[in-house]
């Protein structure tokens, strides 16, 4: 039986790094040139939030029939927000399936891995459906925790409805992550056959759970250390402009008007974001496709035969 080594697995994203850096800073580059678009494009919506919210409160005050007639601005920034979210999300899983694609097939390597096609649909259509699966159980979770409250409220007894919800809450995240670590190489066997085989990527991980969660586990400490680090960086070179906050509540005021005063300061920051950014997609995301390689046979359907 093939095993997981949780070093190797964890080192494969620093390996890359050493074996490829222009191609991770290639990455990190394309990340933040995003990040700079999506700030220019979204920030007369954020501009216009913060106007119309100010509006707002002075409108509700004055007369609430008036204040909830405006309140349609509102949900249309909303929807852009949350078209964006969709976007970004659509554009890091592209990101995500690069890493997997220079593990396994390290001679695709046009276009620096990156692609939009059969691999990154079946994924993206997956994460809806885990996503919804998700929003179901947990509501079903919920309801006695709920039915519980109610029946303390009625019996003066609080704590009973706390603990039910805390169980509760206990109970969805238990079996969030275990499915989560049963399903966690599904996304490298996507990009490896491009087929969507759920019971395949959860036969592939019986009798590894602990190993890959101990992966989970260590890449989430490392990501909190990277964050950690950048922020201090932007902070130490005063790159974390708070005056931007400030100023976007002032009428009149365009994006460009607001940026080219703060331009030293997110030079800075975007340069120092380039590296951190394909630095960390790699190291993210190169162990699970190391685990599914150590684990898969070069023909994977005789995996299980």
């Amino acid at each position: 039986m093939n095993a997981i080594s949780i070093g190797d697995a964890i080192g494969e994203g620093f390996g890359l790094i050493r074996r490829r850096p222009l191609l991770v800073l290639v990455w990190g580059g394309l990340q933040t040139a995003w990040s700079i678009g999506l700030t220019m494009m979204m920030s007369p919506t954020y501009i216009g939030m913060t106007q119309y919210m100010a509006a707002f409160q002075k409108t509700a005050k004055a007369k609430l029939s008036s204040a909830l007639s405006n309140f349609w601005p509102l949900l249309s920034f909303e929807g852009q927000m949350m078209l964006m979210g969709m976007v970004s999300a659509l554009i890091g899983l592209i990101f995500t399936c690069a890493v997997f694609r220079a593990i396994l097939h390290p001679e695709r390597g046009r276009f620096a891995y990156l692609r939009l096609g059969r691999a990154e649909l079946l994924i993206c259509l997956y994460a809806v459906a885990a996503s919804i699966v998700l929003l179901v159980a947990a509501v079903a979770a919920f309801i006695p925790a709920g039915i519980a409250a109610a029946l303390s409220g009625v019996t003066n007894a609080p704590a009973i409805g706390l603990l039910a919800a805390v169980l509760a809450l206990i109970a969805v995240l238990a079996a969030a992550i275990w499915i989560g670590v049963r399903l966690s190489l599904l996304g490298p066997m996507i990009v490896e056959s491009g087929k969507l085989r759920v019971a395949d990527a959860w036969r592939l991980s019986r009798g590894h759970a602990g190993s890959l969660f101990a992966i989970g586990l260590c890449v989430f400490v490392i990501f909190i250390i990277v964050t950690v680090v950048h922020v201090l960086l932007n902070v130490a070179t005063g790159t974390v402009p708070m005056q931007t906050f400030t100023h976007m509540g002032q009428p009149g005021k365009l994006p460009s008007q607001l940026i080219p005063p703060l331009s030293p300061g997110l030079v800075v920051r975007y340069l120092i974001a380039v590296p951190i950014s394909g630095c960390t997609l790699a190291i993210a995301a190169a162990p699970w496709a190391r685990a599914y390689r150590d684990l898969a046979q070069p023909d994977v359907a005789a995996t299980f035969a």
